[in-house]
């Protein structure tokens, strides 16, 4: 019975202690307090994965240092360019999910839905546009290569990451 109430006592402590430390640094979760108008693109972070999955697909498929250094320039010119569709595409969807919770009408919803779909839309012209350059870059048997490793990640024969 005393083991019981120290073993309660214990563990109504550990929770209150947990619940203090959340509320002393929940300030720090919640950023600089700058909310939505903060950009939603965190240019380093975006960068350094770029520069991950580049050096992946670049060993994938052994490209020679003129691939590695024109697909990089088109790489770096197509994400400045599209950073505006991107954050317009972030924006709208955040847009159509205060819609969603709010007391918007049905007909508004699909509006902005559709404005959303129009933003993605364009944004995936504008990556097929770009795979398409990348595409012409590439010798044969490295656009086989790559064919081979996305029919085997699409088909659950391949591993869970695509690049290895």
């Amino acid at each position: 019975m005393k083991r019981r109430r120290l073993i309660a006592t214990a563990i109504a402590l550990t929770s209150t202690l947990g619940v203090f430390t959340l509320l002393a640094t929940y300030p720090v979760w919640a950023g600089d307090g700058v909310g939505s108008t903060a950009p939603f693109i965190d240019k380093e972070f975006e960068l350094a994965l770029r520069k991950h999955f580049q050096k992946k697909f670049f060993n994938f498929i052994d490209a020679t240092d003129s691939q590695r250094e024109q697909i990089t320039s088109l790489l770096d010119e197509r994400m400045e360019s599209c950073r505006p569709q991107r954050e317009k595409l972030k924006s709208e969807a955040i847009e159509l999910s205060q819609l969603m919770a709010g007391d918007a009408s049905d007909e508004q919803i699909k509006n902005k839905l559709h404005q959303v779909q129009d933003a993605r839309d364009k944004l995936m012209d504008e990556r097929m546009t770009t795979a398409l350059k990348v595409r012409t870059l590439l010798k044969p048997d490295q656009r086989k290569a790559v064919s081979d490793k996305i029919v085997s990640w699409l088909s659950g024969n391949g591993r869970a990451r695509m690049l290895r």
